[in-house]
């Protein structure tokens, strides 16, 4: 990476103007007046003779910003340029000129050179040309103010009266009906409201369950073709409900029902459908809902239509029953119940959660949680195994009995407690879990068990093999235990922990060791080629540089190096590769 030489210079919140003295060749910016000095010629030692400045648009006429040029300025030929400001001598223009007006205005002046005012005649240009007549015309003009185009006016284009309106005993025809609550109202309008409902055009049928709104398909027995009217009022989602239009893609509202405002009282008779021909339905919703959000719900209104009783029920004129079979279920005014005489029935294989009452049916077998055998008395016999999920004990002045006349198995709980102070011995029993209190008095535990293999009945522990340990093994204090070899036997030390023998201060043989991580080193100067510097000392603020294989070598600071007068030095290499300090960095000549 190439390095960055910044030259001396003087920031924000500075004077303008020179530097008080520069170094020969040295440079120097002032950022308050924009100007770079050069410190030129030799005055003693390497001070420069003057400070001068050379760049800048302080000092220098600047290509792009606007300027304040003091001064006499002689030109030897054209300038070509803007030039603001007035000629000291000049009377007139070299040629002159015409000043042309194009547009809404037009006109031309004739030739002026400004030695005195040019006059200009304007024109104003034609832009509608051909005016509408009649009563009242309706105008439109630009923004400037011209008129664009005339029309005869509507009533739309008339502002909304101020005081009341006479139609002189006229009728006004061809109105919509209202929407709004102070529209004008209709007398076909008029005539429905006063029969309290708003009449719709007959549908073909009429959906009994939800249906997809698209495509051409069979509605209560009836097969609808495109642009029959259909019915819908048993949506999921009931504000999809409402009068629409069959189509082979997509169906569409009716045109007498595809706003909110034709929607509440609605009423319409459907013609044909296995369940739903010659009803009339009317809407329960209200005003102030919104179309496609807003549920609509339909009603049943006229009886013309018929009803058919489903499974279960029976209809008698108008009134629908339930139908029981006169056995198992009991119609009432009160209700519906089972009968007071059913007794019950092989067919009934699930019951909900008993909670009171008494058993009296058949035995209950080991399979459902029974014993199954009729234990009429305190002794309880049962039919097999005896498996416990938890604790089993059998002790007191009434302890439980288990006698058993033939081979049955046990099962103990794999939790809990099973107590029986009458057993002292298990010669049978092959495993056991993990014995946390109590006193082991029973044979030698050997070696490959956890044991030593060996009776210690002493405080001498002899051990009847090799010694290894996983962990620390110490050897020091008032009663050292002496460890006697008396044969070939092996030491395993630990991978892990601390070996101590305080005895020992010397390993002459010790080849190979771990991370020491504590301690201080005594021994001699560690190599290069070892990690160390192959050296004992350094001078204060040497810098150290590499000595291929010797050892690691440092700056010299003799005469070149103090805090007082050698702050900022860089390091550089002289011609032999070793590095120096220096205070000259020399940008060369050309």
């Amino acid at each position: 990476m190439a390095n960055t030489i910044r030259i001396k210079r003087r920031a924000a919140g500075g004077a303008a103007g020179a530097p008080g003295s520069l170094f020969n060749a040295e440079l120097a910016f002032n950022e308050q007046d924009n100007t770079l000095y050069y410190g030129y010629g030799v005055s003693s030692g390497s001070t420069a003779a003057s400070v001068v400045p050379i760049a800048g648009k302080g000092a220098f006429a600047d290509l792009t910003t606007n300027q304040t040029i003091g001064g006499i300025k002689t030109f030897s030929s054209t300038i070509s340029a803007s030039i603001d400001g007035n000629a000291a001598t000049a009377t007139k223009w070299a040629s002159g000129i015409n000043i042309a007006v194009s547009g809404d205005i037009s006109g031309t002046t004739s030739t002026f050179d400004g030695s005195g005012n040019g006059t200009l005649s304007l024109t104003l240009a034609t832009v509608n040309s051909s005016p509408v007549t009649g009563l009242l015309q309706k105008i439109t003009t630009n923004a400037k103010g011209l008129v664009t185009a005339t029309s005869n006016a509507v009533l739309n284009d008339i502002g909304a009266p101020t005081s009341s309106f006479s139609f002189n005993s006229q009728n006004l025809t061809g109105l919509a009906d209202p929407v709004n609550a102070q529209d004008a109202a209709t007398k076909n309008y008029v005539d429905n409201v006063a029969q309290g409902l708003d009449p719709k055009g007959s549908v073909k049928a009429a959906t009994t369950a939800n249906i997809t709104l698209s495509g051409l398909q069979n509605i209560d027995g009836i097969s609808v073709a495109a642009n029959d009217r259909v019915l819908v009022k048993n949506q999921s989602a009931a504000s999809q409900n409402g009068i629409y239009v069959a189509s082979a893609s997509a169906w569409t509202r009716a045109t007498d029902m595809s706003s909110w405002a034709e929607v509440p009282n609605a009423f319409v008779f459907v013609e044909e459908g296995s369940t739903q021909a010659d009803s009339g339905w009317v809407v329960t919703s209200n005003q102030g809902g919104t179309l496609d959000t807003t549920a609509i719900n339909w009603v049943q209104f006229s009886g013309a239509g018929s009803y058919t009783a489903g499974n279960g029920l029976e209809l008698t004129g108008n009134a629908f029953s339930v139908k029981a079979d006169g056995n198992t279920i009991t119609v009432a005014a009160a209700g519906i119940k089972v009968s007071d005489t059913y007794a019950g029935n092989t067919s009934l294989t699930t019951l909900g959660t008993v909670g009171t009452g008494t058993w009296q049916a058949s035995v209950i077998g080991a399979t459902y949680g029974g014993t199954g055998v009729n234990n009429g008395s305190n002794t309880i016999t049962l039919g097999g195994n005896v498996v416990t999920a938890g604790a089993f004990s059998t002790s007191g002045a009434n302890a439980l009995t288990l006698t058993t006349t033939g081979a049955t198995n046990v099962t103990l709980p794999t939790t809990g407690t099973l107590v029986n102070t009458a057993v002292t011995t298990l010669s049978s029993l092959a495993s056991i879990g993990t014995v946390t209190t109590g006193t082991w008095n029973a044979g030698v535990i050997a070696g490959q068990y956890g044991g030593t293999g060996v009776a210690n009945t002493g405080k001498t522990i002899t051990l009847g093999g090799n010694i290894t340990t996983g962990g620390d093994f110490t050897l020091s204090g008032a009663f050292t235990t002496a460890i006697t070899v008396t044969g070939n036997t092996s030491v395993t030390l630990p991978t892990t922990g601390t070996l101590v023998n305080t005895a020992v201060t010397t390993l002459s043989s010790l080849a190979s060791i771990g991370t020491i991580t504590t301690g201080v080193w005594n021994g001699s100067t560690i190599g290069v080629a070892y990690g160390g510097t192959g050296a004992t000392t350094f001078t204060t603020n040497a810098v150290l540089y590499g000595n291929a294989q010797g050892a690691i070598g440092a700056t010299s600071t003799a005469g070149t190096w103090d805090s007082a007068n050698s702050v900022g030095q860089l390091l550089s290499v002289d011609s032999s590769g070793t590095p120096t300090w220096t205070n000259l960095v020399d940008g060369g000549t050309f």
